[in-house]
């Protein structure tokens, strides 16, 4: 597996297996773009220029990230991930440390990657600090950053909030001292 990875990593054209891991979901597709520095940011950009439809895709962001398991997760990956890669990247995360997954379509995956070893005395102790947060990560990901569109000012004079604010509580002010003085006494 160790050979065929350094044969890929000389062959592999990132971009090329985008477009094969979509059409045909190719094994050594997924491993060039699992394998390639660029690989999930590709997949990310073909996601969004493409829409929904991308499953194959998201399953190689999925595959992408858990060959790094050992640096937190990009939240604007982890978004892009369905219920069920999301499944398998938290399976993935425990079958890193030794867990033997218990969903047989995760093995058949797993066991593609040198990595894999299950351990018989596997416990979630194994779980880094690391490994906690990217757990945390997948189940409850950050919400996205809010984009916030600013509205052209309707201010005179290309006034601020804050001056407009004080403009209208001194107008205010002297609009109450006004009434108070000019009160029948």
């Amino acid at each position: 597996m160790i050979l065929a990875a350094l044969a890929l990593a000389v062959e592999c054209d990132p971009a090329a297996a985008i477009d094969a891991v979509r059409a045909a979901g190719q094994k050594e597709a997924y491993l060039c773009v699992v394998e390639s520095d660029q690989g999930a940011p590709l997949a990310a950009e073909a996601i969004a220029a493409t829409g929904d439809e991308e499953p194959r895709l998201r399953r190689a962001v999925a595959l992408w990230l858990l060959q790094r398991y050992d640096a937190p997760f990009d939240p604007s990956l982890v978004v892009l991930l369905n219920a069920g890669d999301k499944r398998l990247l938290a399976d993935g995360i425990k079958a890193r440390r030794g867990r033997r997954s218990p969903v047989p379509e995760h093995d058949a995956v797993f066991s593609q990657f040198d990595w894999y070893k299950p351990l018989a005395g596997y416990t979630d102790g194994r779980l880094r600090d690391v490994d906690l947060a990217n757990l945390q990560a997948i189940n409850r990901p950050p919400p996205p950053a809010a984009v916030v569109v600013a509205e052209p000012s309707r201010l005179p004079l290309g006034m601020g909030a804050l001056e407009a604010a004080i403009v209208v509580a001194v107008l205010g002010l002297s609009a109450v001292g006004v009434f108070l003085w000019r009160r029948p006494r």
